[in-house]
């Protein structure tokens, strides 16, 4: 007799992950986007961590696939360039961890996470719009210091920085400075930020006027009557031109002069 066949190429491996991701779309309604290849290799509280953020958190280090003949495709944090030394990785960090750490910078996310108490409620709705803002408000910082480096300040220089860091986030300094960024920005230790878009909208339609307003990256400055800018310029009776009487430290000068009347 024999009972032959059996069940085939049946994977128990690849059906839980398939439950699993199943059951964590199920709880976050709100993630639709696929998975990365790599994922079912994750941990489940690395799983569960991606897909709550809507993918901004991605884990730092994952299990690769299984050896394979076939040529494998670039990763997708490869970069051109090379790999920063442990001492600018680190000045790197200090100079990010500082822009964190800043008064202003804190002060906002914690509005930032006051008016998103729900954000790690399973499926509500308060996940997505807070890292959709968080996403604009962290840039206002890489923006700063990425250029300084070579890299572009929006999204796309952070996954660089990521890439140009590989060799030194092995050093025990570097991987803990990288740690205590992540506490700063109220992330897990060992998270790895992510855009949720590779590219940035210049305009979003927000009908029900809910659109993050993350701030400038200056301060600004109030004058007597209550009117806040980064500079203040009056006319000068006698010359008839602007000049500044006050200005956010780093703001770029104005130069605006009025043209003297033709004379026939």
């Amino acid at each position: 007799g024999g009972g032959g066949g059996g069940g085939g190429g049946h994977d128990p491996a690849a059906a839980d992950f398939e439950r699993r991701v199943e059951d964590l779309r199920e709880r976050y309604p709100g993630f639709e986007q696929p998975l990365p290849a790599d994922a079912r290799h994750w941990a489940p509280e690395d799983l569960e961590n991606y897909v709550e953020s809507g993918g901004f958190i991605k884990p730092k280090a994952s299990l690769p696939p299984k050896a394979s003949s076939k040529p494998q495709a670039p990763r997708e944090d490869a970069v051109d360039g090379p790999q920063f030394a442990v001492a600018d990785a680190l000045k790197l960090q200090d100079q990010l961890y500082d822009g964190f750490k800043a008064k202003d910078f804190q002060d906002r996310l914690h509005r930032l996470q006051a008016a998103h108490p729900q954000r790690k409620q399973r499926g509500h709705t308060d996940g997505a719009r807070f890292f959709e803002a968080f996403e604009t408000l962290a840039l206002t910082v890489y923006s700063r210091v990425l250029p300084r480096y070579g890299l572009l300040g929006d999204w796309d220089g952070v996954q660089d920085m990521h890439a140009r860091m590989t060799a030194a986030m092995k050093h025990p300094k570097v991987k803990k400075k990288q740690e205590e960024i992540n506490l700063l920005l109220g992330l897990p230790r060992d998270a790895v930020l992510r855009p949720t878009k590779k590219a940035e909208e210049a305009f979003v339609f927000r009908p029900n006027r809910d659109g993050d307003v993350p701030g400038y990256l200056l301060p600004l400055l109030v004058d007597d009557d209550g009117d806040w800018a980064h500079e203040f310029l009056v006319e000068d009776p006698v010359t008839g031109n602007l000049r500044i009487t006050r200005s956010t430290k780093g703001c770029v000068a104005t130069k605006i002069s009025r043209q003297p009347p033709k004379r026939g």
